[in-house]
């Protein structure tokens, strides 16, 4: 049997632009790249090839994971560097891995656990001949699996705040393990008054105390540091392995005590402790909304964080149209019953709220005969299930971005309540910090990201309801309309006119 030789090298396109092109697409791929896309790979290879962190800022709805997916293939052609694309769920690493496929590139699924990883998938990520297709939870966590990548591309990097700090925060609730939450409320009581320990302890919370939110600073106290530590030491599962990743920073972690919970975490993840996250030649980061106060670099702990800047002339494209209905500034006597008739006409919606416990309420307030309804266990290996069904309800919790819901798939998209409490920490920012610039960059981000879901290209229409008088209180004042795109602040407004003039 005669041996084959050696594959000759793969030639290497001489632009990012020329690579796309030369991709086997199918027939479902892109035929063409965006204008703007085009101006980010031609960016990128003037002058942003070099920088170890990079953001890319692209509107909703404009297309960021294709230029990401070509800047990745790119990175493994020209310099033969392993590169890896993370997405902050599993549920869009795989409908990032097929789109991927749909446009030519070579990707391999690595998500889960490693023991179910193929060994031929692995070596095609780690010898730069595929594109691995992963999770932020791969990248952060105690003991990475995946092998050292040259590039790290993160999607959807406006939310990082969620998916990388939540990987280095301990969060002992009162209901799952009341033990746990004692020992850490004895650990830090010092550093409450004396009256709000009380309440604390009390097996009954009174009115006041229930949704309060107090901020206690270990590194005020050794003793405090030291009984922390005993604490957290006593803790099982996931909690466990997460003081293994914070436990040398516990002298600058910041402690939320609320009745029902208690969160450990430091204000700024030690993501420089991640090798795999910290050695890579360069992190590029897709966003929506990138901002100016130093959100992005607080998440994923890098500073300084280069932002592309594209051409002043280059244009996105309109993420289709949006027709905002506000059922609280209508004379119906219940919003939800507004929202319940528009369902029933455009026999699909998506719904988006900020807690468990509002997304099962709606789902039931807005079910019709005949409709399918989704919930998160429904959708989390993907939402062909959803697209499929002629009648349907899905009704989501705090998952205001990762969800493509394109053409007739979906015309409908309901928000109900104003985002602004994800965690305890956010809650105590709201409560006493008044810190307005960093939460209103993220308030604002996740409703408009929510706005975009089923507007995902330029011939795309959908209908956009807001219920909770919180919510449409925020998105007509004036400092978050100002801060919105022309086109959106438009739509908004259209609709805000015609009822004033009602």
């Amino acid at each position: 049997m005669a041996f084959k030789g050696r594959a000759a090298e793969e030639r290497v396109p001489e632009s990012p632009e020329h690579l796309f092109r030369e991709l086997p697409r199918s027939p479902d791929g892109s035929e063409s790249l965006w204008l703007h896309q085009g101006d980010v790979l031609r960016a990128y290879v003037s002058a942003y090839e070099q920088a170890p962190d990079l953001a890319v800022e692209l509107p909703t709805g404009t297309g960021k994971t294709l230029p990401g997916l070509v800047l990745s293939e790119w990175n493994m052609r020209t310099r033969r560097l392993p590169a890896a694309f993370a997405c902050p769920t599993r549920q869009l690493a795989r409908q990032t891995f097929a789109a991927a496929e749909r446009e030519g590139f070579r990707p391999v699924l690595l998500i889960g656990s490693h023991h179910n990883w193929e060994s031929r998938e692995v070596l095609k990520y780690s010898s730069s001949r595929a594109i691995a297709i992963t999770t932020y939870n791969t990248v952060f966590n105690t003991s990475p699996k995946l092998e050292q990548p040259g590039v790290i591309v993160f999607d959807d990097a406006h939310a990082g705040e969620q998916f990388v700090a939540t990987q280095y925060t301990i969060d002992v609730r009162r209901s799952d393990d009341d033990d746990a939450y004692r020992g850490l409320l004895d650990a830090v009581g010092a550093g409450l008054d004396g009256t709000q320990l009380q309440r604390y302890q009390e097996r009954s919370p009174d009115a006041q105390i229930g949704a309060s939110v107090n901020l206690v600073l270990p590194c005020r106290s050794a003793d405090m540091q030291t009984r922390l530590h005993a604490a957290l030491r006593q803790l099982e599962g996931e909690n466990s392995y997460t003081y293994s990743m914070i436990r040398h920073t516990i002298a600058s972690c910041l402690v939320y005590v609320s009745y029902r919970s208690i969160s450990v975490r430091p204000l700024i993840p030690p993501t420089d402790q991640n090798a795999l996250f910290a050695d890579a030649e360069q992190r590029i980061y897709l966003s929506a909304t990138l901002g100016e106060g130093g959100e992005l670099e607080r998440a994923f702990g890098r500073s300084p964080i280069t932002r592309l800047k594209l051409p002043s002339e280059s244009a996105a494209p309109r993420a289709g149209r949006r027709f905002f209905v506000f059922p609280q500034l209508s004379e119906a006597d219940d919003p939800a019953d507004v929202a319940s008739e528009l369902v029933a006409t455009a026999s699909k919606a998506l719904v988006l709220t900020q807690d468990q416990k509002s997304a099962d309420r709606l789902l039931q307030d807005l079910k019709r005969d005949g409709f399918d309804l989704f919930d998160k266990s429904d959708v989390e290996g993907g939402f062909d299930d959803f697209k499929a069904a002629p009648k349907a309800i899905c009704s989501l919790a705090n998952r205001y971005d990762g969800i493509d819901l394109p053409g007739d798939t979906c015309r409908m998209v309901i928000l109900e309540g104003l985002p602004d409490a994800d965690t305890l920490h956010e809650r105590f920012l709201a409560q006493k910090a008044r810190v307005g610039a960093a939460l209103a960059q993220r308030i604002r981000a996740r409703i408009v990201q929510g706005f975009g879901r089923c507007t995902r290209g330029p011939s795309d229409w959908a209908v956009v309801v807001l219920l909770g008088d919180d919510l449409v209180k925020y998105v007509l004042k004036p400092g978050f309309l100002d801060a919105l795109n022309d086109e959106i602040r438009s739509e908004i407004l259209l609709v805000s006119w015609k009822v004033d003039a009602l």
